[in-house]
């Protein structure tokens, strides 16, 4: 079926992968463009997506999509048209009528924390795994390598610390743009740090680092407070 969708993340994953998803302006439904699996050359050789784009695209709920990802679609890329873009403002307002107070009301409480302060919950069951959610705040940060945190407090007042930021953008960003240097930490804190936010998180697929067992792991996809300026 034909729909109109505006993206909400563009999400890196592992390898070339990406996940794009967005919400169907006629029904509200977040949807996920699964099989086939979007690639970072895919996405190129669109031209580039971007949250904030507005697609015409033909895509239909998997029949035999495993929760948490309940989400997922199969798509047709030669359908994928570009009919808009939605400045960042357009886009909170879209997404209002979903909006969940916590990441535990979206995802229920989660199986472990890991070492790290992150979480992650069983892959098999959930309704979801993609939620715009309201925080008190938001506040960028980087881990011992040098990748992108963030650390938040939801509006039930569940802190929740050292999440991955996944945003393709952000990540692909951090490799090429020569003029950051060592001043890429304050330019990401200038551009994500936020009061009163909408953020939007997921559910990555299962994986088990250290050897554990597979579990869908915490991340956030977008900050949904000011435009981009520099991390485009």
């Amino acid at each position: 079926m034909s729909r109109t969708i505006v993206l909400l993340d563009v999400t890196a994953m592992s390898a070339d992968t990406v996940c794009v998803a967005g919400l169907d302006l006629a029904t509200d439904e977040t949807i996920r463009l699964a099989n086939p699996q979007p690639t970072q050359r895919l996405i190129a050789a669109l031209g580039g997506l971007a949250p904030g784009d507005i697609l015409k695209v033909d895509a239909k709920r998997m029949r035999n999509a495993v929760p948490p990802h309940v989400e997922d679609c199969e798509w047709n890329p030669r359908s994928l048209k570009r009919v808009g873009i939605s400045p960042v403002s357009d886009l909170a307002k879209a997404v209002q009528s979903t909006v969940l107070t916590s990441v535990e009301q979206a995802f229920s409480e989660p199986s472990i924390k890991g070492r790290n302060g992150n979480s992650a919950w069983e892959p098999g069951s959930g309704v979801r795994s993609l939620a715009t959610v309201s925080v008190l705040y938001v506040r960028a940060c980087a881990d011992k390598n040098n990748r992108p945190r963030l650390a938040f407090k939801d509006d039930t007042l569940a802190y929740w610390p050292g999440v991955p930021l996944q945003d393709l953008r952000v990540k692909q960003h951090q490799a090429k743009c020569e003029s950051c240097g060592t001043d890429h930490l304050e330019r990401f804190k200038e551009e994500f740090d936020a009061n009163r936010a909408l953020i939007r998180v997921g559910l990555t697929r299962p994986f088990a680092p250290e050897g554990s067992e597979p579990l869908c792991w915490l991340q956030v996809t977008n900050v949904l407070s000011k435009p981009r300026e520099h991390f485009l």
